[in-house]
C-alpha cells in the first residue's frame, strides 16, 4: 500500500468492531517480532506505515456480519510463549524490565512497575496451591 494514505484512508481499514486497524510489523522491536500483527488507531497505523516500522494488513470489512473472526491467539498465550526465569526476583532490573516490557506491550520505566507486572504473570502461570492436608478432609 501507498505511503502517502491519509489518516481517513487508514480509518476506512479500520475493523468496524474495534476501530483498529490490523498492523503488521516489517521490523523487530523490544515487543514485537517481524510478522506479528496488532491493532491500532487509524492516526498511529499511519505513523507506524510511514515510518517503516508496520504495514496494513488489509480490510475486515469483508467479513460478513454473520461470520465470526477467529482468533487463535489470545492473551494467555502470547503471555505463556514469554519466559520467565524461576529467579526472576533476583534478576538485574534491565533484563526484568525487558521481560515486564515484552508481557505488557509497552515500554516499562521502573523497577518498581516491572516487577508487579512480572508478579502478576507469575502468579497466573503459577496459582497458589491448598495448603489443606488430606488429614484435614472429611472423612464418610
Amino acid at each position: 500500500m501507498a505511503k502517502d494514505m491519509k489518516v481517513e484512508d487508514y480509518a476506512a481499514l479500520a475493523d468496524e468492531r474495534t476501530g483498529l486497524v490490523p498492523m503488521k510489523n516489517i521490523k523487530h522491536t523490544s515487543t514485537e517480532s517481524i510478522g506479528d500483527v496488532a491493532g491500532y488507531h487509524p492516526h498511529v497505523a499511519k505513523r507506524l506505515h510511514d515510518e517503516g516500522w508496520a504495514e496494513p494488513v488489509g480490510n475486515l470489512k469483508s467479513v460478513k456480519p454473520d461470520e465470526k473472526v477467529v482468533t487463535t491467539n489470545t492473551e494467555a498465550e502470547r503471555l505463556s510463549k514469554i519466559a520467565i526465569p524461576d529467579d526472576w526476583r533476583t534478576m538485574h532490573h534491565l533484563p526484568l524490565m525487558k521481560i515486564a516490557s515484552q508481557l505488557a506491550g509497552r515500554n516499562v520505566d521502573t523497577k518498581a512497575e516491572a516487577e508487579q507486572i512480572v508478579e502478576t504473570e507469575w502468579s497466573r502461570r503459577k496459582p497458589a496451591t491448598s495448603a489443606v492436608s488430606m488429614s484435614s478432609l472429611p472423612t464418610s
